[in-house]
């Protein structure tokens, strides 16, 4: 019996870097938040632990994917927050009334990000 060694030939790309962009929500940046040409999203809001729990500091170093969803009538939707205070119009309060957040399409994010820069 003849054993024959399989070869196979695999096109390795190295990983490219994405170019990202600070959001840019109602025309004001969220430095918190970046975004790519093609819609993924990133946090630079990184969580540390401390005697009395945790608190979420601002690190632009700090790289975290944000998960999307699709809302019903089937746009991609990502939920977003900044400090209280950034907007005239009162947004959703959370995090004991320092933070407000709200949902917006990724698509526009892009756009409007995307285009001033």
């Amino acid at each position: 019996m003849e054993v024959h060694q399989l070869e196979f030939a695999f096109d390795i790309q190295p990983e490219t870097k994405e170019e990202l962009t600070t959001i840019i929500f109602n025309g004001m940046p969220i430095k918190e938040y970046s975004i790519s040409k093609t819609g993924k999203m990133y946090s630079h809001i990184k969580r540390n632990a401390s005697s009395q729990g945790f608190h979420a500091v601002y690190d632009p170093d700090y790289k975290k994917m944000l998960k999307t969803y699709t809302n019903a009538s089937g746009y991609e939707m990502a939920s977003i927050s900044f400090d209280v205070g950034t907007f005239e119009y009162e947004y959703r309060q959370k995090y004991k009334n320092s933070k407000q957040e709200t949902k917006c399409r990724v698509h526009k994010l892009v756009i409007d990000s995307w285009k001033v820069s």
